[in-house]
């Protein structure tokens, strides 16, 4: 018996709107679950560890999607959360530096990648996520796409996830249950 992390990747669409675009990953990685909730300390004997935001302040604005998704699973769903695309990145280096370190005398057992793929203003987005419907659970309403996710976000060629207001945009919304 477990705990499962459910979530979505959530874009600021250029009206101001959060849209859903992409499920988390949701494979199992203890080490990555716990850095993301908090609850693992650091590798090696060292203190808890601490990012600089707390993933269970949400701000109450999330897309329509999402907040039916939660809406269907009831009180089954809880500690609802958000994580920036900064959040995620931390949580990915924090992971790759404590599966390293998990490995016996330097052993090379291949190479450690990101649990969470972050996305990229040149990843293409099939379709957004807007509400949704209950059919045989609940379903998104979509819209297609099939653009780079800067398209999406209204941003020029020239844009980059170096700004600190484009990655703002984007987001990890996820809750847990039991």
């Amino acid at each position: 018996m477990g705990c499962d992390i459910h979530g979505v990747w959530e874009c600021k669409l250029p009206n101001g709107t959060w849209a859903a675009f992409r499920e988390i990953n949701e494979g199992r990685s203890y080490t990555w679950f716990g850095i993301i909730a908090q609850v693992r300390g650091g590798g090696r004997g060292a203190g808890p560890f601490s990012f600089p935001w707390n993933p269970r302040d949400a701000d109450g604005n999330t897309g329509a999607y999402w907040s039916g998704y939660c809406e269907s699973w009831g009180g089954d769903l809880h500690s609802h959360s958000q994580a920036s695309w900064d959040d995620v990145y931390a949580a990915n280096d924090e992971n790759r530096k404590q599966e390293e370190d998990d490995k016996f005398g330097g052993s090379d057992l291949g190479a450690v990648v990101d649990h969470e793929a972050l996305p990229a203003l040149d990843d293409v987005v099939n379709e957004i996520w807007v509400g949704g419907h209950f059919d045989r659970g609940w379903r998104p309403n979509t819209i297609p796409m099939n653009i780079p996710l800067r398209d999406v976000l209204g941003l020029g060629p020239e844009a980059t996830l170096d700004d600190l207001e484009i990655r703002s945009r984007i987001r990890m919304v996820m809750a847990f249950d039991n």
